[in-house]
């Protein structure tokens, strides 16, 4: 994929913590109260706990455990803002503009950000060829392997072209001989990063997995082996990506993680485990980066799900595949992510992989839905002031609760307008005003629920 090298990446820590409603956090365990008064002081505890309460404090011991596992923190709910058919598509990659280069076979299409196709040509290929489709720029990049029969060479060409199909040139950084290779390399996945570089991935156990070069085809550096071990790959493709900031990060399908390298190949840390439940993958295959230089992982397994990772290997939100009225797409492997520059997220689905047929795919673009972007609260003349920003391209309305345990506090309607903010002024109803004139300080959640998309909830402190 494309990075955003033009783009303003700001820092991954200092984001508010909000979590997803769906799925609900866990109900407050049995065994556990909370209590609004100041604590007392601790006392060591005096003889051996009775039979009668131990019941209370496992269940106590396991509420905690749920609730350290609780859903992932995300910084807003995603709204489908379009989606357009692109059938058969293997391949796809997003400009920073939000142009859209799609593959099928050997033949490409470049779509403008309203999802009109705009060109469509064809290049060299045939059923053996492994290819890799990314842009730079007003340019397309393809790499492609195939076999040179006449000198038994394995081949491995780079070449650009303009938008509209105009071969510019091609350089070939590999020209191996067959024999000597154990099979055939297999370069499939390609990412360009801020500087131009090639990154390239081979699933050949006698080539380091991902290839670096230049715009000028001349090697860069080459890194990760075949392995189950730090920095090494299983005999399955691995895809890679760039965050446009000095690192690499690329699947293991073999081994249900990613791993993340410097620009230069060290390799700096690893992530995940097979399973289907949040954190974890089956068969991880597209990633990408986004503007910030977060992670997304999507599985080959069709689990229909994106997951959203800080660099870290933070998890961060799972990001549900969009179904289409009378299309199983929804339920089809996802086989393109990428970011425009406004930040809205690309999913490509096809099931030219999955079965062969080439009937059948779409691209769905997502936007951020409004977020909650107060850090703190205060009860003032009988108001609660809640500020909403819309990100997205579209105006943003839908409800705003306050919470406080189980007690609505207040609620109120919204509408803001596209890349703005407001405040949303809550009116408590008569409970809620009881309820906050017992203390100075409380602890609450304010539940943003949009007319479309998901519910989200912040837990803030309110003070009057």
């Amino acid at each position: 994929m494309t990075t955003h090298d033009d783009d303003p990446v700001g820092a991954v820590a200092d984001h508010d913590p909000v979590v997803a409603v769906a799925p609900r956090a866990p109900a407050r365990p049995a065994g556990l109260s909370v209590r609004h008064t100041r604590p007392a002081p601790a006392r060591r505890p005096r003889g051996r706990t009775t039979r009668r309460s131990r019941p209370a404090i496992a269940a106590g011991v396991a509420g905690v455990a749920a609730l350290l596992v609780a859903a992932p923190a995300a910084d807003a709910a995603w709204q489908q803002e379009r989606t357009w058919k692109v059938p058969g598509v293997t391949e796809t990659d997003v400009a920073p503009s939000g142009e859209v280069i799609t593959r099928k076979r050997g033949e490409v299409k470049h779509y403008a950000p309203d999802g009109k196709q705009v060109h469509a040509w064809s290049f060299p290929w045939a059923p053996t060829v492994t290819v890799g489709v990314a842009l730079d720029g007003d340019e397309v990049v393809i790499v492609s392997d195939d076999v040179d029969l006449d000198d038994s060479s394995f081949v491995t060409t780079l070449r650009t072209y303009a938008l509209d199909g105009k071969l510019l040139g091609d350089v070939r950084p590999f020209v191996r001989d067959v024999e000597n290779l154990g099979g055939d390399p297999k370069a499939g996945s390609l990412d360009i990063d801020a500087t131009g570089d090639r990154y390239y991935s081979i699933a050949n156990p006698s080539l380091p997995s991902i290839q670096r070069f230049n715009r000028a085809g001349q090697a860069v550096s080459a890194f990760g082996s075949t392995g189950a071990g730090p920095g090494q790959f299983g005999r399955t493709l691995p895809h890679v990506a760039s965050d446009g900031k000095g690192h690499v990060y690329a699947t293991d399908p073999a081994g249900d993680r990613v791993e993340a390298f410097t620009s230069a190949g060290a390799f700096v840390r690893s992530w995940g485990q097979s399973g289907t439940t949040p954190g974890k993958f089956r068969s991880p295959n597209e990633i990408a980066t986004d503007p910030r230089g977060d992670v997304w992982v999507a599985d080959a397994s069709g689990t229909r799900r994106v997951q959203h990772f800080r660099p870290d290997g933070r998890l961060v939100e799972v990001v549900e595949v969009p179904e289409v009225a009378g299309s199983t797409s929804g339920d089809l492997p996802v086989v393109g992510l990428g970011f425009d520059r406004a930040g809205r997220l690309y999913i490509a689905t096809s099931n030219a992989i999955a079965s062969g047929s080439l009937s059948d795919g779409n691209l769905h673009v997502l936007s951020q839905g409004p977020t909650i972007t107060s850090s703190s609260l205060r009860y003032r003349k009988g108001r609660i002031a809640v500020k909403v920003r819309c990100p997205g391209s579209s105006a943003c309305s839908g409800t705003v609760k306050v919470k406080k345990g189980t007690t609505v506090l207040g609620s109120r309607s919204y509408k803001v307008k596209a890349g703005r903010s407001a405040t949303v002024s809550v009116k408590p109803g008569s409970r809620g005003r009881r309820s906050l004139s017992r203390l100075r300080k409380h602890q609450v959640a304010v539940v943003l629920a949009p007319k479309s998309g998901a519910s989200i909830t912040k837990k803030l402190t309110l003070r009057r």
